[in-house]
């Protein structure tokens, strides 16, 4: 699981936040963090999105672990402008 703030300006630049994972530091799968309050996606991730009216929003990604090999699985979070 991760879990980080967002600031509410930050939502106008959806377009360049991207979750990624994977088993290895050389195979990755992006799936676009989006604003919605929910959201469960065909790769099993569910992202949360907790609205905190003027305060950064709380922000909440769970990876299922059927994406682990050997028990290993990568994340990181990439934002690009």
């Amino acid at each position: 699981m991760l879990t980080f703030k967002r600031r509410d300006d930050a939502e106008a630049e959806l377009a360049g936040q991207m979750l990624r994972f994977g088993p290895t530091l050389a195979d990755w799968t992006s799936v676009p963090i989006t604003a919605a309050s929910s959201t469960q996606l065909p790769s099993g991730v569910i992202i949360e999105v907790a609205e905190n009216g003027a305060a950064p929003d709380d922000i909440t990604i769970r990876i299922p672990r059927i994406h682990q090999v050997d028990g290993k699985l990568f994340a990181r979070i990439q934002v690009t402008r």
